[in-house]
């Protein structure tokens, strides 16, 4: 049994966080109830937003579901698994 307070597994689509901005790879629509949107039939969506505030600063449509967890930060780039394999990379050239 997990102590009070750990959670027994990581919920999908967890928020991460990099340099003030909040991270969300998720498919759009009630992904409980509704299949098309489990599957990402209604459209998947990276959002960037405030932590202070929590306003959207910027959307960006992504072409595959992203992989629970799969969020990753590393030299001004962003890294995003998908669950058909692939790994996008956002960023800005130098």
């Amino acid at each position: 049994m997990p102590a009070e307070g750990d959670w027994p597994h990581v919920p999908p689509q967890l928020p991460r966080t990099w340099e003030k901005r909040l991270f969300i790879a998720r498919a759009e629509g009630d992904r409980v109830t509704s299949r098309d949107a489990y599957e990402g039939k209604q459209g998947i969506v990276l959002r960037v937003g405030s932590i202070k505030g929590g306003s959207t600063i910027a959307e960006q449509p992504l072409t595959g579901l992203p992989v629970s967890d799969g969020v990753s930060a590393a030299n001004g780039r962003l890294y995003l698994s998908l669950r058909d394999g692939r790994v996008l990379c956002l960023g800005h050239d130098r």
